[in-house]
């Protein structure tokens, strides 16, 4: 569970820091603002923090993967790795009509649906 939060934590340090710096130059700067966003220090930010976030996205998924696959056994997590496999692979094919919101939430429909019928 700690390292759930940590990663909430870190991931969103980056979007509250680069809004709260924003809505403190709108209050001080008022009109003057798309001046004050070209200031060095938010485009050497916003530089930074896009791969700062991605690499923490790239730690966090082997981790959550291993903490949610806990609770199942051998044909689960093969059923599960298969689903994985079959939705990034959807994804690549059905690219522009296809996104990951709209798969995921295929994938919930189809586990409420399952999860209903097995009751």
């Amino acid at each position: 569970m700690g390292a759930i939060l940590g990663f909430l934590v870190v991931y969103n340090v980056g979007h509250v820091a680069l809004r709260w710096w924003a809505l403190r130059a709108g209050w001080a700067h008022g009109v003057r603002v798309a001046a004050a966003l070209h200031q060095p220090f938010l485009q050497r930010a916003a530089a930074w923090s896009g791969p700062a976030m991605a690499l923490v996205v790239g730690a966090a998924l082997p981790l959550s993967t291993g903490y949610l696959a806990a609770g199942f056994t051998g044909w689960a997590r093969g059923l599960l790795f298969g689903a994985a496999a079959a939705g990034c692979a959807l994804l690549w094919w059905g690219r522009g009509r296809l996104t990951g919101l709209r798969y995921g939430l295929a994938l919930l429909a189809v586990a409420a649906l399952a999860g209903w019928v097995w009751r």
